[in-house]
């Protein structure tokens, strides 16, 4: 009984330091607005449920944060590194597909090529504007310089939105607008040609510490994301 007591004992202990060794802290992120409703926000979670002692604060935002001036720990980046003080890890990629409303398509002559769509109506949303359209079909690669936009948003849902309103071509990541091309709403245009995807980075500070939390949390995403 007395050996009993003692393993019981120990494994108390055990269990104390088990407990003591949870990571904690605070770990505060930014992330485009676009990628609320992407797969990453599920891991997120998962990563709190695995551990949970660490409060994640999350920002969602399509103004441009500073990682280190806002008070950030990690930024969740489309696009490249713009400044080399920083590391970056790539994450994973958001596929897009090019959509319209069918009014807005009955309008239009029928196209082959991504260069037919020049002078197109293109709803722009704003973040990621900049970065222009390349379409790949086999070896063929093409890239649609003149597109005109009356209508510029910051925000995703608000582009799935017009579009559906007819108010002109919209380039929209897979993850949002999969349902409107099921349900009709939506057409997907030049279904041929595949749209080279935006690559989507980690990026943190390049003295953090390699035990600390900011790099569990990256190691994490790293094996989680698919």
């Amino acid at each position: 009984a007395a050996q009993a007591m003692i393993e019981a004992a120990e494994a108390g202990i055990q269990d104390i330091t088990n407990k003591t060794e949870q990571p904690t802290g605070v770990l505060r992120l930014t992330v485009p607005a676009i990628m609320a409703n992407s797969p990453i926000t599920g891991q997120f979670a998962r990563f709190a449920l695995t551990y949970p002692e660490v409060r994640i604060t999350l920002d969602y935002s399509d103004l441009r944060r500073e990682l280190i001036e806002d008070g950030f720990d990690v930024a969740i980046s489309i696009g490249g590194l713009k400044d080399s003080s920083f590391k970056a890890k790539k994450l994973m990629e958001i596929q897009r597909k090019l959509v319209a409303a069918p009014a807005y398509l009955a309008a239009q002559k029928k196209v082959k090529y991504p260069k037919d769509l020049d002078g197109w109506d293109w709803l722009e949303l704003a973040p990621v504007w900049n970065i222009k359209p390349m379409f790949v079909h086999g070896e063929k690669r093409e890239v649609v310089s003149n597109r005109k936009s009356q209508i510029s948003v910051n925000n995703a849902q608000a582009l799935c939105q017009l579009a559906r309103a007819g108010a002109g071509l919209a380039l929209i990541p897979d993850f949002l607008v999969e349902p409107d091309i099921e349900s009709g709403e939506l057409i997907s245009v030049l279904d041929d040609w595949s749209l080279e995807a935006l690559n989507v980075y980690a990026v943190w500070p390049a003295n953090v510490p390699k035990e600390g939390l900011i790099m569990l949390f990256l190691k994490f995403l790293n094996d989680n994301i698919d």
